[in-house]
């Protein structure tokens, strides 16, 4: 997993993301922004931020990786049904990720956490990327988010996430600020847009990121949210990533995971 600092900043985004989804009221206009500052510049007529606890995620190697005979156009494919995976597997006070019954569950126990399982065998540039996604469990109070990072690349990530008030929100971050490639116009460092009523799906979702250059195109269900471009990450890894803020309690389990080329 990455340093004690990358992870502290990580807090704050989700921080950050997770006041300004509770703020919106309304569709949301899809476009790329402008870079926000350090979290020590926001303006005080945004939200007050908690109070955060820094947890370093040790990564816990499973054993050697069998990579199955695949496709050309495909880079990698992961039904969780074996022994190991190339996604990170870890267990501490703050989260847990792990295989099971067929699944990859990122488990966060406490508030305040945003926790990346990165696939550190695979580095990639243009990419079609699916999951299937189930949340097994929420937290009773405040907001949290799911869904995959890729060019993840030293400090810097693309993130593409869906949040718990009915909204996505797809980001570049490193260690010493993030750019919203989503915005919200509704609230001045927002990210959060929301998501049309026919996208979200009773039980599982499918989440896809089709980046090709510098464009990225982002899917719930079979339906197209948004179309952004970017031009700072070409390659890195792809992972899953999870988050919550006032409260633990969040387990996801992760499915059929799929790479190919667009």
């Amino acid at each position: 997993m990455k340093s004690i600092i990358v992870h502290l900043f990580m807090l704050i985004i989700l921080v950050i993301l997770a006041a300004c989804q509770n703020e919106q009221d309304s569709v949301i206009t899809v476009q790329p922004s402008a870079i926000v500052s350090s979290p020590t510049s926001i303006p005080t007529s945004a939200p007050l931020l908690p109070t955060v606890t820094i947890t370093p995620i040790p990564s816990q190697t499973s054993g050697p990786i069998v990579t199955p005979e695949l496709a050309p156009s495909i880079r990698l494919s992961e039904d969780f049904s074996g022994e190991f995976t190339c996604v990170e597997t870890f267990d501490n006070n703050a989260a847990r990720g792990r295989i099971e019954d067929a699944s990859y569950f990122l488990e966060i126990r406490n508030a305040n956490e945003i926790i990346n399982a990165n696939c550190e065998t695979l580095v990639v540039g243009n990419l079609d990327l699916e999951v299937d996604v189930s949340l097994l469990s929420v937290p009773p109070e405040g907001a949290y988010y799911f869904g995959v990072v890729f060019r993840v690349s030293g400090f810097e990530r693309y993130a593409f996430v869906i949040g718990s008030e009915g909204t996505y929100c797809s980001y570049y971050a490193n260690n010493e600020f993030f750019i919203p490639l989503t915005n919200s116009t509704d609230y001045e460092i927002g990210c959060w847009a929301r998501l049309p009523e026919s996208a979200m799906a009773e039980g599982r979702q499918h989440l896809r990121v089709v980046a090709l250059e510098d464009r990225f195109d982002f899917y719930l269900n079979g339906i197209l949210l948004g179309v952004v471009r970017d031009n700072k990450l070409r390659e890195g890894w792809v992972g899953l990533v999870a988050a919550t803020a006032d409260e633990g309690g969040l387990i996801v389990a992760f499915d059929n995971l799929r790479v190919a080329r667009p």
